[in-house]
């Protein structure tokens, strides 16, 4: 019973009045029960009717879900190694410098991938210089062979491109300016011992001026910081050149850095409290916590919540190591120290290094007895059916070689690759990765016969045999190797060899050379 504006209405009989047939003014939302609905109809029916092949294929998708969401789910988080397919425009990396040409570097990347530097993305002095008198210094004075900078991807190219010289590969264009490499950061963002990439600008009484390409901020090395510094190089700064800074002291007031090219360990650790996540760049030491042990590396954290990866490559040993005998150097929870690879920020990737070499900030250095073109024998210790096969040589000390899956042999296939392991092989050497430590090598038959590699290799006056490639009004072009060539002018041919069909051996004499 309820009262309402002073009548007592009782509810109760209302409710338990039955419905009549003869009621035509139905309260809203009140079905008619002396009439059965559609609906029930049709549900009754089907009771007894057997599923459609669509209702069953649905029951079953439904099931196969459940099970799957009832199942404890992996790791999202893998170390992979870096590719050409995991590489987008924005990865910041470190770079090493593989070859210093005229207007453009070959750098390479982790995983032995291979970018290159246009002149106008390695410095700005060609912009300064524009107006002025003197030259601006050439890209050999400012870049050496195993330099190690920072780089942020600015372009990828085609799966296939119709340059035979590329192989059909994609092509990494990166920079090293420091208004791209430092993106995003601000002043209020560096503390004593953060890394910065930065460009010598000038010179002045007090020091040197440090481009950072930071907005609304200066920079300066002091004399004596700089100083210091080139007598361990035993070599003066360069106007234009790029390196590594330490932040020393920060005054936010008067918007001003004072940089060093030397600091305390103590102070370059990255803590807790001290950067973003988007802040965070190639360089960067952090002391991680090692969270899953998996067989291609390690999946560890940093500054307390943020996750990481450590590819198989940059753990020290484990290439070579017997199954999965690294394995046991890297118990859960474990603190390890380490350094920024890479920062992927559109997969939110990060990957870091234990590298002995990377980790003191300097390349890996080759012994001066291995050399290009080298015949070596190792042990192929680890197949990886997606990158190739990696060997154990019987050099002193022991190297570690990789040889790609496609230079295994003229045919190979992932059941050829499985059965090299363990056996001892023959290979020759083409190529270093000194930001990786390896040594790239070719096991393949024609690699293993001729011993030309590269043009270096070449000398004036030696008698070579090649394969015609094709023959123009111009000349006659001859490969002398995979991905060398030669051209033979049309002045130095005879009558027989301008008729020479395509991939005919021929014999040649090197009359000139040009290494540019």
């Amino acid at each position: 019973r309820r009262v309402h504006g002073g009548c007592v209405l009782d509810i109760a009989s209302r409710m338990k009045r039955p419905v009549s047939q003869d009621d035509d003014d139905l309260p809203r939302g009140r079905v008619n029960v002396s009439e059965p609905t559609s609906t029930t109809t049709e549900q009754d029916s089907s009771l007894f009717k057997e599923p459609s092949r669509a209702a069953k294929k649905q029951k079953k998708q439904q099931s196969n879900t459940s099970a799957k969401e009832s199942t404890p789910r992996e790791t999202t988080v893998q170390p992979h190694p870096l590719s050409f397919i995991r590489a987008h425009v924005g990865l910041l990396s470190v770079c090493c410098v593989k070859e210093v040409r005229q207007n453009q570097l070959h750098v390479t990347l982790p995983n032995n991938l291979t970018a290159f530097v246009p002149l106008e993305e390695a410095t700005d002095l060609h912009r300064i210089h524009s107006d002025s008198e003197t030259d601006a210094p050439s890209l050999s004075q400012l870049f050496h062979t195993g330099d190690l900078f920072s780089c942020r991807v600015i372009g990828v190219g085609d799966h296939l491109s119709k340059k035979k010289t590329t192989g059909g590969r994609r092509t990494l264009t990166v920079s090293l300016l420091p208004t791209k490499v430092n993106e995003g950061i601000t002043i209020n963002d560096l503390f004593e011992g953060v890394q910065l990439t930065g460009m010598v600008q000038s010179k002045e009484d007090h020091g040197w001026v440090i481009q950072c390409g930071i907005p609304n901020m200066s920079a300066f090395l002091s004399r004596q910081s700089a100083k210091q510094f080139t007598a361990l190089r035993s070599k003066k700064l360069v106007v234009g050149e790029l390196l590594a800074f330490f932040v020393k002291t920060v005054n936010r007031r008067l918007r001003t850095v004072e940089l060093s090219l030397q600091t305390d360990d103590e102070h370059t650790y990255l803590k807790d409290e001290d950067r973003a996540v988007d802040l965070i760049r190639p360089g960067d030491r952090v002391t991680a916590t090692v969270k899953e042990v998996v067989e291609s590396g390690l999946v560890v954290t940093f500054m307390k919540m943020i996750p990481a990866i450590v590819n198989l490559a940059h753990i020290p040993g484990a290439l070579i190591c017997d199954g999965t005998q690294w394995q046991s150097s890297y118990k859960k929870g474990k603190h390890i120290e380490a350094r920024v690879l890479y920062v992927d920020v559109a997969t939110k990737t990060i990957a870091l290094t234990l590298l002995e070499h990377l980790m003191g900030s300097t390349s890996f250095q080759f012994p001066p007895t291995v050399k290009f073109s080298d015949l070596v024998k190792g042990q192929v210790c680890r197949v990886d059916k997606d990158l190739g096969v990696y060997l154990k040589l019987d050099l002193e000390p022991p190297l570690v070689g990789f040889v790609h899956t496609s230079q295994t042999s003229e045919d190979a296939t992932n059941k050829k690759l499985s059965k090299l392991k363990g056996t001892e092989v023959q290979a020759r050497l083409t190529n270093f990765s000194l930001l990786d430590g390896l040594a790239i090598l070719d096991m393949r038959k024609a690699s293993l016969d001729n011993p030309l590699i590269r043009i270096q290799d070449l000398q004036v006056g030696s008698l070579i045999s090649g394969k015609v490639e094709k023959v123009e009004p111009f000349g006659m072009v001859v490969e002398l190797a995979p991905k060398l060539h030669a051209i033979c002018p049309a002045i130095h041919l005879s009558d027989a060899a301008s008729a020479e069909p395509l991939s005919a051996s021929r014999k040649v004499r090197m009359i000139k050379l040009n290494l540019r």
